[in-house]
């Protein structure tokens, strides 16, 4: 997935941080390649804008309150809707959904 974003560091350092994704690498002046497992996220910031309405991760095992207070440790609000679906926004206010896989 590739997610345009305004601000190469600040999205670089939230979904690193978020994610703990074991490969990243710098991919020219206004790019940023994560990996873990067959799964890549690429942010580009080329256009300085953001784009898309949402995003979903499938995570195995996933505990909504164990996910919801990690992802209020990184001062991140989340939402639980649907009764078993996790929402929150990126720095550049693009949703993101967590379920289970």
């Amino acid at each position: 997935m590739t997610l345009s974003v305004k601000d190469l560091g600040r999205s670089r350092e939230f979904y690193q941080g978020l994610f703990q994704f074991p490969r990243a690498k710098q991919v020219g002046n206004d790019s940023f390649s994560f990996g873990m497992g067959s799964t890549f996220l690429f942010l580009d910031s080329s256009d300085h804008k953001s784009s898309i309405d949402h995003f979903r991760i499938g995570i195995e095992g996933f505990d909504l309150l164990t996910a919801k207070e990690k992802i209020a440790s990184h001062s991140i609000d989340a939402t639980v809707e649907y009764g078993n679906q996790l929402y929150f926004h990126d720095p550049d206010g693009l949703r993101v959904q967590f379920v289970i896989s």
